[in-house]
């Protein structure tokens, strides 16, 4: 897959239009996770360098198409500012007549992020006019957001057709590991696959299991699984509505694995009492809430055999400790592998750089859902208008 690169768009002293991904973890008010940030940083540089007048679009949480302090950008801009002494901050939210004259300030050299853009009820409409309205701000484009590249707003697909387009350098990362994993992966190829919904990951559990040579599965969506095909849950989390979706997925050969133990509690309160027990052990009264040992170094053994492996949700509920050991021993095997190693997911993620791991992993994917669209093989909206025959 070829797209249209950063370094063969002409862009020196010319206003640049920066799709970011800023939306990042905030705890107490500060942004406790800035990896997204840090990602976008050798792409502003460059425009830097190149005397651009650069202006930074991104979204942060669930703003609903109007203004709402609570989902200001102003904690990213802290952050970005840290890194990048002289960038200036916008209140006024873009594709709007104040964003737009505002942007006509812009100077060489200068990087000003504008306010949330879904303030504005265009952006997650997908609407042309806003479209149109946001490329009145810059005179090319330029997409840092793979982790947004599968969501059809305006100022991803819309707005790259408008103006001259190029991949930023992190989305030009993404897209070149996660092609090379489905085009011509070194083998064996190992998937691991977890969190809480089977039915957001079920598509892409049926892709991998058309590429891989193995798919561990973990994390509640094993649960609907398990009943499917008889085994008892207790009062663990399933998602009923999947069940008979997932009958047809078989575990009579040895690609696909789910737990053979797991960690049960009663509840989900920190201090609740848990034990390990087999699967179809489960009492009526109990939660799984984590893999076992015995899944463990069962996984283990199929992950040291591995030449790529490719891994997004976690094992289990690894908010509390004691429910965290499934992840962790995951993700320290799997950081300790010489294999090109694939982290996607912002829950994977936060788990391996708890550990200090993140830099014991190939390739840390910035998006989550993005990395799954991405791999089932579908084409995304926002990485269509980049490709080089677009």
């Amino acid at each position: 897959m070829q797209l249209k690169s950063l370094r063969d768009m002409s862009v020196t002293g010319r206003q640049v239009i920066v799709r970011a991904d800023f939306n990042v973890p905030l705890r107490d008010g500060k942004v406790s996770d800035p990896s997204r940030i840090l990602a976008a940083l050798p792409t502003l540089e460059y425009l830097r360098n190149q005397q651009c007048r650069i202006v930074i679009i991104t979204h942060f949480g669930k703003a609903k198409g109007k203004v709402d302090p609570a989902f200001s950008l102003r904690p990213a801009f802290e952050v970005l500012a840290e890194r990048l002494p002289g960038v200036q901050f916008a209140s006024e939210v873009p594709g709007t007549p104040e964003a737009i004259a505002r942007s006509q300030k812009v100077r060489q050299g200068d990087i000003t992020l504008f306010e949330n853009l879904r303030f504005h009820p265009g952006e997650q409409a997908n609407d042309p006019a806003f479209a149109a309205d946001l490329a009145k701000m810059g005179d090319c484009y330029v997409n840092e957001a793979f982790s947004e590249c599968h969501r059809s707003v305006a100022s991803l697909g819309q707005l790259a057709g408008l103006l001259p387009a190029a991949a930023g350098f992190q989305l030009e990362k993404e897209v070149k590991y996660l092609d090379r994993i489905l085009q011509a992966p070194a083998r064996p190829m190992v998937g691991i696959i977890g969190g809480a919904k089977i039915s957001t990951k079920l598509p892409v559990i049926r892709a991998l299991l058309e590429h891989v040579d193995y798919l561990l599965l973990g994390g509640a969506l094993a649960n609907t699984i398990l009943k499917a095909q008889g085994v008892a849950v207790g009062k663990s989390l399933v998602e009923e509505s999947m069940v008979e979706a997932v009958k047809d997925l078989t575990l009579t050969t040895n690609k696909l694995r789910i737990p053979v133990d797991v960690v049960i509690a009663h509840s989900l309160e920190p201090d609740a009492p848990e034990q390990t027990v087999a699967v179809g052990n489960v009492p009526d009264d109990q939660l799984i809430l984590d893999i076992g040992p015995e899944t463990v170094e069962l996984y283990k053994l199929i992950l040291q055999q591995a030449a790529t492996v490719v891994w997004n949700g976690p094992m289990g509920y690894f908010e509390l400790p004691q429910f965290a050991k499934g992840t962790d021993e995951v993700a320290k095997f799997v950081a300790g592998l010489s294999a090109t190693t694939v982290v996607g997911g912002g829950e994977t993620l936060d788990a391996v750089n708890a550990l200090g791991l993140g830099s014991n992993i190939t390739f840390a994917s910035t998006g989550g859902g993005a990395m799954l669209k991405f791999l089932e093989g579908k084409p995304l909206p926002g990485i269509v208008p980049l490709l080089q025959n677009a």
